[in-house]
C-alpha cells in the first residue's frame, strides 16, 4: 500500500472513532430491558436469540446471502452492543429527543453472558462534553479533559465483574457519582437500560465511510484527491497584479448581484483563479467581512455563463461545509440574490427562484426546507415536483412568454428561444474582447510615443484621459503655428524630450514637431474609437492600472457605495449581470427542452452516464449545489451491476462519480477536519477552499493520544517522534488538530508576496462589516494589520462608542460541569431594558425601518451555563428568545448584528488562563468582536483585562472604552 493510501486508511480510522459515539438513536432498533443488567451480566435467552438473530442476518446480507440454510451462512460466536443505564430529559423544549451521555461497549456471548470488548473504554457523544459542544444544548456530561484521562485506563480482565468495576471508576471520575444512583441538579434522569447494536457505518458517516473504503480499494486515485494528498507543495504563482486586470478581465463574463461589484482583491482572486488547472487547490483566506459570499456567488456566476457560450454541458458546482447553519449560510446567499425589480432578472419558469439546491437528508422535516430548492436522498423534493408533463408544458409557455416580450418579436421554438439568447451572450462576449482590443492598440501607440518622443519623468500620467491628449495635440499644433509665424524659432515647453532635437532650425523644428503630432492625432483616433466603444453601453469611466488610484476608487465607495466610477465595476453591474441573467434564461430553455426530450423516452437509467445526465439536467437550472459533507457522497454516485447471486438475487454497488463536479467549493473550511472533507475531493476537478484559520477551529472528535495510535497503526509515521508528524500537523493534516483550511493553504501554488503574515493563498483585505475601531482589533491580533476598513460611519449614526466596557465587580461559579456568573447576567438584562427602545428608536431612525432589539442585539459568551441563565432572565424580561442570537460564538456564526454584548463570565482570579486566552489564540476573541458592526459591548470584571500583556484579552483592553 502505497503512503496515499496510507493516509486515506488512516483518515477513515479517525473518520470511524470520531463518528462512533454520534448514535442516532431516533432511527435504529433500541431494546429496552428491565431486569438489572448492572447485577446479573447476563441477558434472557430470549432477548439474546432476538439480537444474534438481527446481527446474522446483517453480516450474511452484506455477502449476498439471503438463506440460514445457504452452507456460507455465517454464525457469529459474540456481537458488540452498547448500553447505556440512563437517560437525560431536556429543559426547556429545547429538544425533542432524550440525551444519552453514557454508551457502555459490550460483548455479548450466544450464552447470554456479557464482558468487556477490546474497545471498553465507555463511549461519551462529543457534544454532551466541554468545552465547545453542540450549541443548542444546555446539558454537559462531564470534561474532554477529564474524559481523555480515562483512556489510559483498562479492566483488569475481561470478566463482567472487573468490567463493572473498570467502569465505575471511570464513571466516578467523570461525575463524582456512582452510576446507579447518578443525578443532574437540574435535569431528570431516568434510569433505565437500554441496548442499541452499534451501526457498521455510523449511519451519518456511512456514505464518507463507504467513500473512503472505495477509494482505498481503486487502483489510481482521482487527480484533484491525489494532489491533496501530497506532502510536498506545487510551485508558486503570484495572484494577478491590479495592472494586468485589464489583460484578465474578458474571461470574468457573469455577475450575480447588480448591486455589488468585486473589490479589488475579490476581483484579483477571481481572475488569478481563471488559470486553476484541472487537480488544483484555490485557497482563500476570507477574515471576517470582506465578502466571501459575494466572491462565490461571482465564481459560480462566471462559470454559468462561461458554460452557456460554450453550450454543451452546464458547469456543476458542489458546496459543502461542515455543519448545518453553514450550509444553510450558503443556501440563503444563492436564494437572497433573486429579488429583483425588473422581469428580466425573475425567472422565466413559474414557480421557482434561486440559483441552488439543498442536498437534504431523508429525514429533514419538510418545515425546514420552505422557501429553498431541495432535494432528498429518495429523489423528493423541488426536482420531483417540476420534472412532471404538466409543469414543463406550463414552463415552456411561460418561458415563450417571457423571452418574446424581452426580444419584442413572437418566438415559438424554445431552441430558437435560447439561441437568440445564446448569440446575445457572445455579442457581449465579442463586445468585452473588443474593448480590450482598443485599450490596448491606446496603450501601445502611447508607449511607442512615449519611447520616442516623452520625457521619462512624464511618462506615467499619459495615459489619462482622452482629453490630456487632445489638449496634447492642440499644444503641438499651436506650436507648429508659432514656429510658422514667429520670425525667430520658438520652442515652448511640454512633456516633450527635446534633448533627442539636434537641429533647432526652422526646418529641424518643423519636423520634430510634425512628426510628433502625427503620433498624437494617431492616439487621438484610438481614444476616439475607445469613446465610441463606451458609448455603445452607456460605460463612463477607463481602466485604471496604478495600485495608489485603485485603492483610492475603492475608499470612494464607503461613501457612495451604489455610485460606481470605476471601469470594472461599471461593468459588473451591467454587462456582466446582465450576461449571467441571460445565460440563466438560456439555460432555462435548454432544461425545458431537454425535459420534453425525456418524458417522450424513459428517464436516465442509475448508472453511471444516466446519473452525470441527470444532474446535467439539473445544474441547468441551479448550477450550484449545496450539501454537507456527510450528504455529498449519497447524491454523487451510481449504480454498478456486478452480476447475479447463486439464487438470482441481483447484486449492486454504489461507485462514487470520480472527477465529475467542476467545482468543489468548501466553505468555513478552518471548521473543517481533515478526515471530514478530504475524501469528497475525489468527486471534483477542482476545488475552491473558502475559510479563516482565525475563526472558528473544527470541533476536533479525536484526541492527539489516539491520533498518534492512528497514525502508527496505518504506518503514516514510523514511530511517535517522527519528524513527519510535526510536519503533518503544520500542514493541517492531522486529525485531532489539522483543518481543511490549513491544508489548502500548503497545497494552493498562490502566494501573495505582499502578504508577510499570512499564509498562502489569496486574502480578501476590505472590510465593510464593522466600525473602524472595532475591525482595528481584529486586524492587530490575528491579520498582522492587513485588513483595509471601508465602512463608513457618522457621528450621527453612531449611538455607543463602538468598543466599550461596562465593568461589573463579580465572581463566577463553577456548578456542575459549567461556570456561569449570575450577577453579570443580571446586569447584562438590566442594561437591555433600561436601553431597549433608544436602541430601537436609534435604529429606526437611521434605517427609515422598524427592527426589534432582537434582530438588532447579540449576545455572546463562552459558557453554555451562562447561556442558559441569560436565557431565564431574558425570557422573565419579556425578550423573545427564539430570534435573539444567544450563546458561544458558534451561535453566531456566519451572523452580524448592529451590537454584540459580551458575558465573559469570569471575575479576577478565578482561572490562570481564561478560555478565550488559551495558548494566545486570537480565534475566539476575533470572532466574538467581528459580529458586531457598531458597538461591542463587554459586560464583565474589567480586572480580567490586564493591559500590557500578550494575551488576546490584553489587548482588548486597550481597545474598550470604560463606561460606568
Amino acid at each position: 500500500m502505497n503512503y496515499h493510501k496510507n493516509l486515506l486508511t488512516y483518515w477513515r480510522a479517525c473518520l470511524y472513532e470520531g463518528m462512533r459515539a454520534e448514535i442516532d438513536v431516533e432511527h435504529s432498533p433500541l431494546f429496552v430491558i428491565e431486569e438489572n443488567l448492572w447485577h446479573t451480566g447476563m441477558l434472557t435467552d430470549a432477548l439474546t436469540a432476538t439480537l444474534f438473530e438481527k446481527e446474522e442476518k446483517r453480516i450474511n446480507t452484506e455477502k449476498g446471502l439471503r438463506s440460514p440454510q445457504d452452507p456460507k451462512w455465517e454464525r457469529p460466536e459474540y456481537m458488540i452492543l452498547w448500553w447505556s443505564p440512563f437517560y437525560i430529559l431536556p429543559q426547556d423544549n429545547l429538544f425533542v429527543k432524550p440525551i444519552y451521555p453514557f454508551w457502555i461497549p459490550l460483548r455479548l456471548q450466544r450464552t447470554g453472558s456479557i464482558a468487556a470488548p477490546e474497545a471498553c473504554t465507555p463511549i461519551i457523544p462529543r457534544e454532551w462534553m466541554s468545552p465547545v459542544g453542540w450549541e443548542e444544548a444546555d446539558y454537559i456530561f462531564c470534561k474532554l479533559e477529564e474524559y481523555e484521562k480515562c483512556l489510559e485506563l483498562r479492566p483488569k480482565t475481561a470478566h463482567w465483574d472487573d468490567y463493572k468495576e473498570f467502569i465505575n471508576q471511570i464513571f466516578e471520575q467523570l461525575t463524582q457519582q456512582n452510576i446507579q444512583s447518578f443525578n443532574e441538579n437540574d435535569y431528570p434522569v431516568v434510569h433505565q437500560h437500554t441496548l442499541i447494536i452499534p451501526d457498521k457505518d455510523n449511519q451519518a458517516a456511512s456514505a464518507l465511510l463507504a467513500l473512503f473504503d472505495y477509494l482505498i480499494a481503486a487502483k489510481k486515485l482521482p487527480l484533484l484527491l491525489e494532489n491533496s494528498l501530497s506532502l510536498v507543495a506545487p510551485q508558486e504563482k503570484q495572484p494577478i497584479a491590479f495592472a494586468d486586470f485589464m489583460q484578465y478581465h474578458v474571461r470574468h463574463l457573469g455577475q450575480m448581484s447588480h448591486q455589488f461589484a468585486l473589490s479589488l482583491t475579490q476581483r484579483q482572486a477571481l481572475y488569478s483563479m481563471q488559470a486553476l488547472e484541472q487537480g488544483e487547490i484555490f485557497a482563500l483566506n476570507g477574515p471576517p467581512g470582506t465578502g466571501k459570499t459575494t466572491f462565490l456567488q461571482s465564481v459560480v456566476a462566471n462559470e454559468v455563463v462561461l458554460s452557456a457560450l460554450k453550450g454543451q454541458a452546464p458547469a456543476i458546482v458542489l458546496a459543502c461545509a461542515a455543519t448545518n447553519q453553514a450550509v444553510t449560510n450558503i443556501q440563503e446567499s444563492f436564494t437572497a440574490t433573486t429579488v429583483a425589480q425588473d422581469a428580466f432578472r425573475c425567472r422565466w419558469i413559474p414557480d421557482f427562484e434561486g440559483y441552488a439546491t439543498y442536498l437534504s437528508a431523508r429525514n429533514k422535516p419538510e418545515k425546514e426546507l420552505q422557501g429553498i430548492n431541495y432535494l432528498k436522498a429518495d429523489e423528493s423534493g423541488t426536482f420531483a415536483k417540476m420534472e412532471q408533463e404538466t409543469y414543463v408544458e406550463k414552463a415552456e409557455t411561460c418561458y415563450l412568454q417571457a423571452v418574446s416580450r424581452y426580444l419584442q418579436q413572437n418566438v415559438t421554438e424554445v431552441s430558437e428561444a435560447y439561441f437568440y439568447l445564446q448569440k446575445e451572450l457572445r455579442s457581449i462576449q465579442q463586445y468585452l474582447a473588443e474593448g480590450q482590443l482598443l485599450w490596448q492598440e491606446i496603450c501601445r501607440a502611447i508607449e511607442a510615443f512615449a519611447n520616442d518622443y516623452v520625457e521619462v519623468s512624464a511618462r506615467p500620467s499619459l495615459t489619462t484621459t482622452h482629453g490630456f491628449w487632445l489638449d496634447f495635440q492642440t499644444a503641438l499644433e499651436e506650436q507648429l503655428w508659432l514656429i510658422k509665424s514667429s520670425a525667430r524659432p520658438s520652442i515652448r515647453q511640454t512633456v516633450l524630450a527635446l534633448d533627442k532635437l539636434e537641429d533647432t532650425s526652422r526646418k529641424g523644428l518643423m519636423q520634430f514637431f510634425t512628426d510628433a503630432l502625427k503620433g498624437v492625432i494617431a492616439i487621438n483616433l484610438h481614444w476616439k474609437n475607445w469613446n465610441k466603444w463606451r458609448k455603445k453601453q452607456g460605460i463612463r469611466s477607463n481602466p485604471v492600472i496604478a495600485n495608489e488610484q485603485l485603492w483610492a476608487l475603492e475608499y470612494n465607495k464607503i461613501e457612495q457605495p451604489h455610485t460606481s466610477t470605476y471601469f470594472f465595476d461599471e461593468l459588473d453591474i451591467t454587462l456582466r449581470n446582465k450576461a449571467f441573467h441571460l445565460a440563466i434564461h438560456y439555460w432555462e430553455g435548454r432544461w425545458i427542452e431537454k425535459m420534453q426530450e425525456q418524458l417522450k423516452n424513459e428517464a436516465p437509467n442509475k448508472g453511471r452516464q444516466g446519473r452525470m445526465t441527470l444532474w446535467q439536467t439539473r445544474a441547468m437550472l441551479t448550477p450550484c449545489f449545496v450539501s454537507t459533507f456527510f450528504m455529498a457522497p449519497k447524491f454523487f454516485s451510481y449504480h454498478k451491476f456486478l452480476g447475479e447471486h447463486a439464487e438470482g438475487h441481483k447484486l449492486w454497488e454504489n461507485p462514487p462519480l470520480q472527477d465529475f463536479v467542476d467545482y468543489l467549493i468548501v466553505d468555513e473550511a478552518g471548521q473543517v477536519s481533515p478526515e471530514v472533507g478530504i475524501s469528497v475531493f475525489a468527486l471534483a476537478k477542482k476545488a475552491l477552499i473558502v475559510g479563516d484559520t482565525q475563526q472558528i477551529e473544527p470541533v476536533w472528535k479525536v484526541i492527539p493520544k489516539i491520533d498518534i495510535g492512528y497514525l502508527l497503526q496505518h504506518e503514516v509515521i514510523k514511530q511517535a517522534q517522527d519528524p513527519l508528524l510535526a510536519q503533518l500537523q503544520a500542514q493541517g493534516y492531522l486529525a485531532s488538530s489539522g483543518s481543511l483550511m490549513q491544508m489548502a493553504q500548503h497545497l494552493t501554488p498562490w502566494l501573495d508576496p505582499h502578504n508577510s503574515t499570512q499564509p498562502k493563498g489569496i486574502m480578501l483585505l476590505e472590510h465593510r462589516r464593522c466600525h473602524e475601531e472595532i475591525i482595528s482589533f481584529c486586524n492587530n491580533i490575528a491579520y498582522g494589520g492587513m485588513l483595509r476598513p471601508m465602512k463608513s460611519v457618522t457621528k450621527n449614526k453612531q449611538l455607543f462608542p463602538p468598543m466599550v466596557l461596562l465593568t461589573h465587580q463579580g465572581q463566577s461559579m463553577v456548578q456542575g460541569k459549567d461556570r456561569f456568573n449570575a450577577e453579570e447576567a443580571k446586569v447584562l438584562v438590566i442594561w437591555l431594558l433600561q436601553n431597549r427602545s433608544r436602541i430601537e428608536q436609534h435604529f429606526a431612525r437611521i434605517d427609515q425601518q422598524r427592527r426589534s432589539i432582537e434582530n438588532l442585539v447579540g449576545i455572546i459568551t463562552p459558557f453554555r451555563g451562562q447561556r442558559k441563565i441569560l436565557y431565564k432572565l431574558l425570557k422573565e424580561a419579556g425578550f423573545d428568545t427564539n430570534r435573539m442570537k444567544v450563546g458561544t460564538i458558534h451561535a453566531l456564526q456566519g451572523a452580524e448584528r448592529e451590537i454584540i454584548l459580551f458575558s465573559p463570565v469570569y471575575g479576577a482570579g478565578d482561572v490562570k488562563v481564561m478560555f478565550f486566552d488559551r495558548n494566545n489564540r486570537p480565534n475566539m476573541l476575533n470572532v466574538a468582536v467581528s459580529r458586531a458592526k457598531q458597538s461591542f459591548i463587554v459586560v464583565g470584571n474589567e480586572n480580567l483585562f490586564v493591559a500590557g500583556q500578550a494575551t488576546p484579552s490584553s489587548k482588548l483592553r486597550s481597545y474598550l472604552q470604560k463606561l460606568s
